[in-house]
């Protein structure tokens, strides 16, 4: 079994990285989460169209910004 770095050890890969090497990874992890959800959303609906599947993905990321954003303490 492999490993994971601690946490220390983590920041300080990341601290080497370039700001590109950072957001490749970043889009990188979006897409992978996007297409965890998508695949669960399936098991779940297994009659839904893609079509219906692309909307529930959508309406599910814009849930979990919206609740996002109501935690964030606003900007005075």
């Amino acid at each position: 079994m492999i490993e994971e770095p601690k946490p220390k050890e983590y920041y300080e890969i990341l601290r080497r990285m370039t700001g590109e090497e950072r957001m490749k990874i970043a889009f990188e992890l979006s897409e992978m989460t996007r297409q965890i959800m998508i695949a669960g959303i399936k098991a779940q609906n297994p009659d839904m169209t893609p079509e219906e599947v692309e909307h529930e993905a959508f309406r599910r990321m814009m849930l979990w910004h919206k609740l996002n954003s109501l935690k964030r303490p606003s900007k005075s």
